[in-house]
């Protein structure tokens, strides 16, 4: 998660130069709690930003998580496909 982490000086360049180029899968992320989930969170909203690809995968997420992980991916792609070009 070191490519949410920012204040670290720079160590977040590499970890954010693979987040560019990758898409991710997340398994059973109903193990996680608490700040896990937030930075999880924050991983699937830089994700987003970037037009990456998510997949969470677990037989027991809970539906609140599911919803709120999903509209933070749809919003920042949303957000992203609709600017106009710079």
């Amino acid at each position: 998660m070191a490519a949410t982490e920012t204040t670290g000086g720079g160590r977040y360049i590499l970890p954010c130069l693979r987040l560019m180029s990758s898409d991710f899968v997340i398994d059973e992320v109903d193990d996680f709690i608490g700040e896990d989930l937030v930075a999880i969170g924050r991983l699937i909203h830089l994700a987003g930003m970037l037009g990456r690809k998510v997949m969470i995968s677990s037989a027991t997420i809970p539906t609140r998580s599911g919803i709120k992980f999903f509209s933070r991916l749809s919003t920042r792609l949303a957000a992203t496909c609709h600017q106009p070009p710079a």
